[in-house]
């Protein structure tokens, strides 16, 4: 009997002195999914209230369908390059107190902490968009500058959205002849018929009549010189 209970002592010392090791170790929480998500944010096209209000609401409800593992990429893009962040969501699988104990790889304490860093930084790529509105950016440019990022990158396994209003610099949705200046520049700088976008959704872009007739106009009537492409719009609010 005395050899038993030396041994539990033993045995409840070794638990004492090793498991906390054990459940403050890092946890890998992309072995927890196999979801992707890369999100293009163009803060510098976000001159008006409503469209920054589309914004937010738009990675709002993207972060909603985040679940535990998701690798999440987002990709600030200005005119001095693009800030690549990239995150699984932290968070501990649900397998009930015993397997906590059996399994103590993930500590709760260090995923909630985890958490607020991710949540955090990802806030934060939203107000670091934000203080770009304004800035001279070229539209055009921007939309290539996506499909530039997936030249050796496989986009098929992932989710892929832009933020980006699609009004060229110096133009308001409500003045068709603020159109005209950024319609001759892009016509002249660049060659629209080569223009791309891969398989990525536009959430919340401008879509008033004006900025529809301004991607229509670059078509230039069918010429084989014209924009060819076609957005995919996604309205998240």
């Amino acid at each position: 009997m005395r050899k038993f209970f030396a041994y539990t002592a033993v045995v409840l010392f070794g638990l004492t002195v090793f498991l906390p090791k054990i459940a403050f170790a890092q946890f890998d929480y992309c072995l927890l999914s196999e979801k992707r998500y890369d999100i293009h944010i163009f803060g510098a096209s976000y001159n008006l209230d409503e469209d920054r209000s589309k914004l937010a609401a738009g990675l709002d409800q993207l972060y909603k369908g985040f679940e535990i593992g998701d690798d999440i990429r987002w990709i600030v893009h200005s005119i001095n390059g693009t800030k690549t962040f990239q995150k699984c969501v932290p968070g501990c699988p649900d397998k009930g107190m015993l397997g906590n104990l059996v399994d103590s790889s993930c500590s709760e304490q260090i995923a909630k902490r985890d958490k607020v860093q991710f949540n955090n930084a990802y806030a934060k790529s939203f107000k670091t968009a934000i203080s770009q509105a304004g800035q001279p950016y070229d539209v055009i440019l921007d939309i290539k500058s996506i499909s530039e990022f997936y030249q050796g990158r496989d986009i098929e396994e992932v989710e892929a959205y832009a933020f980006h209003t699609t009004i060229p610099y110096g133009s308001t949705s409500q003045d068709a002849n603020s159109f005209d200046a950024p319609f001759v520049r892009a016509i002249q700088g660049n060659k629209l018929s080569t223009l791309e976008v891969p398989n990525i959704q536009f959430v919340n872009a401008n879509r008033s009549e004006h900025v529809e007739a301004f991607w229509k106009d670059l078509g230039l009537d069918g010429h084989k010189s014209g924009v060819v492409v076609e957005f995919n719009h996604l309205v998240l609010d």
